[in-house]
């Protein structure tokens, strides 16, 4: 075997697939061959490489250049398609790609293991607040009323809130515990900046309060 090919395979070798995921990544790259274009072209080398969640296809171009095209996940868009002065060139830009999928694939699957993982520092009297508003910021504030056993949800309700001007159409809004002017809502929690909060709807989130005031604004 002369140099170029032990080369080409040295991704092969560096990258050695994970025999639990191979079965089912050669499926899906299996059905995604066609509509990358690459289903039945001659003298394009398939690559698989589950443990980057990719495959690289190679081949030579008609002026003989070496060539690679290389796609993650179940994209039919390339995420990179690039013509090579020499096999040596391709398999080390391939190589340094194939690394970067690894770390991509390694915190997605810590942040996965940390969303599973995930259970709420809230505690039932736990006050949270949302800032929202268009050309106006709006402040509510919700207290929790249950939390689940999973500790991945809670049950709020909305609580009124003591108002006092600063400025004109302004002011600082401080929560009144207990006094609840809201239903009971079940929301899951996640972590947001350092601190558990959960989305509301479409436009507003509650974060947790952190004891000061929250400005406000209004317009007439």
């Amino acid at each position: 075997m002369n140099e170029a090919a032990k080369n080409e395979q040295s991704n092969v070798v560096q990258f050695q697939p994970v025999l639990a995921k191979t079965k089912a990544f050669t499926e899906k790259s299996d059905s995604l061959d066609a509509k990358r274009g690459f289903s039945e072209i001659e003298g394009v080398k398939r690559t698989l490489f589950p443990t980057a969640d990719a495959v690289i296809y190679s081949y030579d171009n008609s002026d003989g250049l070496p060539c690679a095209v290389g796609f993650t996940g179940r994209k039919i868009k390339a995420s990179f398609r690039y013509r090579f002065e020499d096999a040596q060139r391709r398999v080390a830009y391939t190589d340094k790609w194939l690394a970067r999928c690894i770390d991509q694939v390694a915190e997605k699957e810590k942040r996965q293991a940390e969303k599973r993982a995930f259970k709420t520092s809230l505690t039932v009297g736990s006050i949270l607040y949302s800032s929202w508003g268009y050309e106006q910021t709006n402040i509510d504030f919700y207290q929790v009323v249950e939390v689940s056993k999973s500790g991945k949800s809670v049950k709020i309700r909305e609580i009124a809130c003591d108002y006092t001007p600063t400025a004109d159409m302004q002011g600082d809004n401080m929560p009144i515990v207990d006094r609840f002017i809201g239903e009971v809502i079940s929301r899951r929690v996640s972590a947001c900046l350092g601190r558990d909060a959960i989305k509301l709807n479409s436009y507003s989130s509650a974060r947790l309060w952190d004891g000061k005031p929250k400005y406000s604004t209004s317009y007439a």
